[in-house]
């Protein structure tokens, strides 16, 4: 799920991740969107991903975020490298979030199965010449 914000006036969008103790952003990212990357000092911990991975982080910011009329400043972790900027447990114990707006699947319209009848046929899994197990 992705939820749109500002941070330091900068509109974005981060991956909603509820497992996870703390919001991240690569420092690309960072650099990307707001330019320059301030003056840090180096973050003495070490975090261990849900792989039990090793992730030094760069350093911690505290960056301005507005969502739904609310601005607060809240930590932001730099990593060197990563995916998608992250919004964990640390900024939903501070944020209120609409979450109908976030779960919200827009009805589809003028949407007709008989289009892909082909999808649903009773052999589309069927594989010709082939025998496999599931050991």
């Amino acid at each position: 799920m992705m939820v749109s914000l500002k941070i330091n006036h900068v509109e974005t969008q981060m991956e909603l991740d509820t497992g996870s103790a703390v919001s991240v952003m690569a420092i690309d990212d960072y650099k990307e969107m707001f330019g320059k990357f301030p003056k840090m000092e180096p973050f003495k911990l070490c975090l261990r991903t849900y792989t039990k991975e090793l992730v030094q982080p760069l350093s911690t910011l505290y960056v301005k975020v507005d969502v739904n009329k609310q601005v607060k400043t809240l930590s932001l972790l730099i990593l060197n490298k990563g995916g998608n900027l992250i919004l964990r447990r640390d900024w939903l114990s501070v944020l209120k979030l609409d979450w109908r707006s976030i779960n919200h699947i827009p009805e589809a319209k003028n949407f007709s199965m008989s289009e892909y009848l082909d999808v649903f046929a009773e052999n589309i899994w069927k594989i010709k010449n082939f025998r496999g197990n599931s050991k």
